[in-house]
């Protein structure tokens, strides 16, 4: 009895130049406001690089190995119930990692840029472009990563035959050419937020007010829960989800405007 092939579309022309302006506008993007941002402040590549630092330290280091360590542990408990594993995921990802998780990210992110920060700071004559290369570096090295995943999945969605046995490596063949454009805007958006994060948190160093460190840990995992649980929990759009980021951002433009800046 011969098996079934199911005949996977080819990638559109639309999809592939879609998907080759995500890549080169998550990767080129950061790098080129670097390029910008050196021209002004020529140690602005070492004050990201320290942000990307930053960033394994919180991402990788706290915040991975504290949330496997959590999932680990409930999962087991959940078994232990008997509960089958739709149960587990609608049960302990929706109502317990998502916020969590979210929390995590905004507390170790924050805090690795505060205590990076607070050894800097005292010695910078331009905190507000310090405060920007920091969060670009920050930032811009999850767009990096993320532009450079998308490329390779897309040319290999590319070069693939279209028949396949049902096998869609990460489901990227189900996109279409306007959510590869949608995402250039979320991550646009995100890599604008981490910057306003960061400049909360150089206000926090320069005033002694650490109310400004509590408020870019509230907005930082506010963010990240109402994304995870709008797009994971209650199935929002693309587009949808690409505007939380930027009302995050407008929130934090409010902010320090309404309050006069980072120096008081």
């Amino acid at each position: 009895m011969n098996k079934q092939v199911t005949e996977l579309p080819t990638a559109s022309s639309a999809k592939i130049l879609a998907n080759v302006a995500e890549t080169v506008a998550l990767v080129g993007g950061p790098v080129l406001a670097m390029i910008k941002l050196s021209a002004v402040y020529p140690g602005a590549w070492l004050i990201a690089g320290i942000g990307v630092l930053a960033f394994l330290l919180a991402v990788l280091l706290g915040q991975v190995g504290f949330m496997r360590l959590v999932t680990n542990r409930w999962k087991k408990r959940a078994l232990a119930r008997g509960l089958h594993e739709d149960q587990t995921r609608k049960t302990y990802l929706y109502a317990r990692l998502i916020p969590i998780g979210s929390l995590t990210a905004g507390v170790l992110e924050e805090t690795a840029r505060f205590a990076l920060l607070s050894l800097m700071l005292p010695y910078a004559a331009a905190p507000w472009i310090i405060g920007v290369a920091f969060g670009l570096g920050h930032g811009g090295i999850e767009s990096i990563v993320l532009g450079l995943a998308s490329g390779v999945v897309g040319l290999l969605d590319f070069l693939l035959p279209a028949k396949m046995a049902g096998l869609t490596l990460t489901g990227v063949r189900r996109y279409r050419a306007s959510e590869h454009w949608i995402g250039i805007g979320e991550r646009a958006g995100v890599t604008l937020c981490h910057v306003l994060f960061t400049l909360l948190v150089v206000r926090t160093v320069l005033t002694g007010n650490i109310l400004w460190y509590f408020t870019a840990m509230a907005l930082h995992a506010t963010m990240d829960f109402v994304w995870g649980s709008g797009r994971l929990r209650y199935g929002w759009s693309l587009f949808r989800c690409m505007l939380v980021p930027w009302v995050t951002a407008l929130a934090g433009l409010l902010l320090l405007w309404v309050s006069g800046g980072l120096l008081t």
